[in-house]
């Protein structure tokens, strides 16, 4: 993850006390940005996290972004980066048996991160789940 990213994360360890488990773990590592240029003109339209994440995955071929922001994957589409969302991730998680259900996770990103899911989105997750 690139420093805004962690930054970011830390910021929200007081009321998400898991982060700080997720930040110390082995699979997570902070990789610097080289390109700040393109960094700071994709902030125009970006926050900082996400404009620093599509230019690691542009430094870092075979990369593959979590992001959720609209904006943030028009960029990256544009860029012919490989990218999924929190949703995807819960839809894979449910395909690898790592969880059995996508509908509390769901239910429990709007109402405690503020994670906007439009009706028709959520009934089509639960669908193709199974749920």
């Amino acid at each position: 993850i690139p420093f805004a990213v962690r930054e970011e994360l830390q910021s929200k360890v007081h009321k998400f006390p898991t982060i700080s488990l997720i930040l110390e773990s082995d699979f997570i590592k902070t990789l610097e940005i080289k390109n700040t240029q393109l960094v700071n003109s994709l902030r125009i339209d970006l926050h900082s996290g996400e404009a620093e994440a599509i230019v690691l995955a542009i430094e870092n071929q075979n990369s593959f972004l979590l992001l959720d922001e609209l904006a943030g994957r028009s960029i990256a589409r544009f860029q012919n980066l490989k990218f999924t969302g929190t949703i995807g991730c819960l839809l894979e998680a449910k395909r690898e048996n790592i969880i059995s259900e996508i509908k509390p996770s769901l239910d429990l990103i709007q109402t405690n991160a503020n994670f906007w899911i439009s009706e028709a989105l959520y009934n089509q997750v639960l669908k193709d789940s199974n749920e």
